[in-house]
């Protein structure tokens, strides 16, 4: 059984960061771990809810990523049920 309220605030935070915020900083506001929060984005990734937006910043090394929501979503009318049962 898929625990859609341990989601919820990954994808609120998602959601209301409207210049795109990284997993390190979802990993601070909601105490989730890295993996924990991929999981919850990752059926939204899928679908193309959510979308990864890559930084680069001159350094060596992978760029970090900046994910967003859809503009047209909003959080509060997300059917988890429907969007988790057909991307897990």
């Amino acid at each position: 059984m898929i625990d859609f309220k341990r989601f919820h605030p990954v994808i609120q935070h998602v959601a209301k960061a409207r210049r795109g915020i990284t997993r390190a900083q979802l990993v601070k506001l909601t105490g989730l771990p890295r993996s924990t929060i991929y999981d919850a984005m990752r059926p939204f990734l899928i679908a193309g809810y959510i979308f990864r937006i890559p930084i680069h910043t001159g350094k060596r090394g992978r760029p970090r990523i900046l994910f967003m929501m859809k503009d047209h979503l909003s959080v509060d009318f997300v059917d988890y049920a429907t969007i988790m049962g057909r991307y897990l």
